[in-house]
């Protein structure tokens, strides 16, 4: 039986195998016998589930959105590993009049509109993906689609690096994961709401993505100061891993049936605290933006985190 020493020895060589032959190679050349390769299974498993975050619970990733300091590197580490975990729970959100919404966590479903930093960027203070900016002022030249939805005056690409995270329209959020709906055809109560209770049980609903991703807007210490739904205007093509920028005019839509009248925006606050949405809450879409907005990179300063750049311009307020 090989040693410990010998298990360790062939794990670090495997992390850094550069392709699959040279793996083969690898494990061919430190365990021959195949009593010893199974050995070795048996001891990457072990490393594995040592290493491994704990699943969290729904409660659990409610209270730790809703409680911890995002922004502390500890914690938001173990977070979005847990996040990535096959098994993950999803979180009841909400319904209207006629759909269920859930939120199911991915820490990375959205992207800046641009990776490019400022010249004068710390890279040691750039932030993990999972935390963003919005800048709400500023509206990307795509998509170009409805021309209803566009806005005069406003910037396409924000240019002046901020200073603070105070001086521009938008905020700094961290990632919570795609929002999913099923169509709900119960029966409904005196007011055209549907009976909702213990429905979320259910196994057999057919959940689709909405196109938003729900993100936690943090306060200057990490902390959730609100939950916005923002639509994913780069969505990735589940095929090839791409992502490329919608351009067409059906972006921002909510599910609808047909006697009900679309909806458009970009972005939209939902609650205060995940907590105070689930399973008996009434969806409601404040705050809506109708252009499209720009998404940036993020980096902590000295109180806690901002945006890389900000709208360069006084002209809306």
């Amino acid at each position: 039986m090989p040693t410990e020493e010998r298990f360790r020895e062939a794990y670090e060589a495997l992390m850094n195998a550069r392709d699959t032959g040279e793996r083969t190679s690898t494990l061919n050349t430190y365990f021959p016998n195949h009593e010893d390769l199974h050995a070795f299974c048996d001891y990457t498993k072990a490393r594995y589930d040592e290493l491994c975050p704990p699943t969290l619970s729904r409660n659990e990733f409610v209270e730790k959105v809703d409680s911890q300091n995002l922004l502390q590197k500890s914690i938001l580490h173990e977070f979005t590993q847990s996040m990535e975990l096959e098994i993950r729970p999803w979180i009841p959100i909400g319904f209207d009049k006629h759909h269920l919404y859930r939120l199911v966590p991915e820490p990375y479903g959205l992207q800046p509109q641009s990776v490019a930093l400022p010249e004068d960027c710390d890279y040691a203070t750039l932030l993990p993906e999972c935390i963003l900016g919005l800048n709400s002022t500023v509206q990307p030249k795509e998509p170009t689609v409805p021309t209803s939805r566009r806005q005069a005056n406003l910037s396409e690409e924000s240019v002046r690096t901020a200073e603070s995270d105070d001086d521009a329209p938008g905020f700094v959020f961290f990632q919570l994961g795609e929002l999913e709906a099923a169509p709900y055809p119960q029966k409904d109560d005196a007011e055209g709401w549907p009976c909702v209770d213990g429905v979320f049980q259910g196994d057999d609903y057919d959940w689709k993505p909405t196109g938003f991703y729900l993100v936690a807007k943090l306060n200057p210490f990490g902390s959730a100061d609100g939950i916005y739904a923002i639509y994913n205007m780069f969505p990735e093509d589940e095929f090839t891993g791409t992502r490329d920028q919608i351009t067409h005019d059906k972006w921002g839509l909510l599910p609808t049936v047909s006697t009900e009248v679309e909806t458009q925006f970009s972005c939209a606050r939902i609650g205060r605290r995940l907590g105070d949405l689930g399973e008996n809450h009434r969806m409601v879409w404040e705050e809506q933006i109708e252009h499209p907005v720009e998404l940036v990179c993020a980096v902590r300063n000295r109180i806690g985190a901002m945006r890389v750049t900000v709208d360069d311009s006084d002209r809306v307020k």
